[in-house]
């Protein structure tokens, strides 16, 4: 109770009840909650785990390293690179009915006949619906941009997408809503690519160069790792944890293992969506209601937590050094060591 941060936001009405209802649709939707937003999902998460499309209950497993990353806007042109097959943000550009049988190809893990196909393909339409009206402020900036490199016929293969943090004042044109806010934008052929942070993620529209690597990795300390990859869990775009978050009544410093915690605790809400004219109070926060999808968040956050703990140590070495220097000189000068060879023992 000591850590208070913003309460997880009310979302479309329509997603809660596939959350909530008995309805078969809903019931399916449940069921294969990982699979739903794998296909929705704008980046792409990577990891040595066997469980991610099994349909069974079972716990997601990772072994080693979790990679998160993003590609190009665009698929490539089947003469650059591969068959020009559009995959995770690159769906949403195509119109409606093809990007539910895009997303429905992929593997669910369980065998499908045709009823199963159908019912696959109308929850993927249902949702589609759902997060293109809720006003995702991440999927409302690319499709955007997508509608002014259309307008203006510019070449994507000499565009750039920048995905930069904590942007600075007035440094480009097309700023993205608040300050301190994630900015997404596109750097035209004649623009240059200054006074970015050093974190920014910046890759083609489009990959012209079979030799390129277009994909890039997406930082855990981005505010828009969570929408980016959890869209059935962040549907309006809600920011998760960034380095700069603070608890607003002390102006403390949010880590991210607080952040987890605070997500973690069961509240009663009493969210209602404005859109609603039956005005259902949302009493239950979706995270909780989802499954193996809320529990592979969980292991992707905690994986947040210790990799943002070996963060500090790699970048504070010189002062947890200078601590066990300054203890070891305070001791040679008090002559407390004994007589012999003096021996300095390092904690693992």
């Amino acid at each position: 109770g000591k850590i208070i941060l913003e309460p997880p936001a009310a979302v479309p009405i329509a997603l809660y009840k596939l959350y909530t209802s008995n309805d078969p649709r809903a019931e399916t939707f449940r069921g294969l909650l990982r699979y739903f937003n794998a296909g929705l999902a704008m980046g792409s998460i990577q990891v040595d785990d066997q469980t991610v499309y099994q349909g069974p209950p079972g716990a997601f497993k990772v072994h080693g390293q979790i990679y998160k990353r993003i590609g190009p806007m665009l698929p490539s042109l089947p003469s650059v690179y591969g068959d020009g097959t559009p995959k995770c943000l690159q769906i949403w550009f195509c119109d409606a009915d093809e990007q539910a049988d895009l997303r429905v190809r992929q593997d669910c893990g369980v065998r499908r006949n045709r009823t199963t196909y159908r019912r696959h393909k109308e929850i993927f339409q249902l949702l589609q619906r759902i997060l293109s009206s809720c006003g995702n402020p991440l999927l409302h900036r690319f499709l955007t941009i997508y509608e002014e490199i259309e307008r203006n016929g510019t070449d994507p293969d000499d565009v750039r997408i920048v995905i930069d943090i904590n942007p600075s004042e007035g440094r480009h044109p097309s700023r993205f809503n608040a300050p301190n806010s994630t900015e997404i934008f596109a750097l035209l052929p004649d623009q240059t690519a200054q006074n970015l942070s050093k974190y920014a993620i910046l890759t083609p529209m489009r990959q012209s160069d079979p030799r390129q690597n277009p994909i890039r990795r997406i930082p855990d300390f981005f505010s828009i790792h969570d929408p980016l990859l959890y869209p059935l869990l962040r549907p309006t775009g809600q920011e998760g944890w960034h380095r700069h978050m603070r608890i607003t009544s002390t102006n403390e410093k949010v880590s991210v293992r607080q952040y987890t915690r605070f997500n973690m605790m069961q509240r009663e809400l009493h969210n209602i969506d404005p859109e609603d004219q039956d005005h259902t109070v949302q009493k239950y926060c979706i995270c909780h209601l989802a499954r193996k999808l809320y529990q592979q968040w969980l292991c992707d956050a905690w994986a947040k937590v210790e990799s943002n703990d070996m963060g500090w140590v790699e970048t504070h070495q010189s002062a947890l050094f200078a601590d066990q220097y300054v203890n070891l000189m305070r001791r040679a000068a008090e002559n407390t060591t004994g007589g012999g060879t003096t021996l300095v023992a390092l904690r693992k």
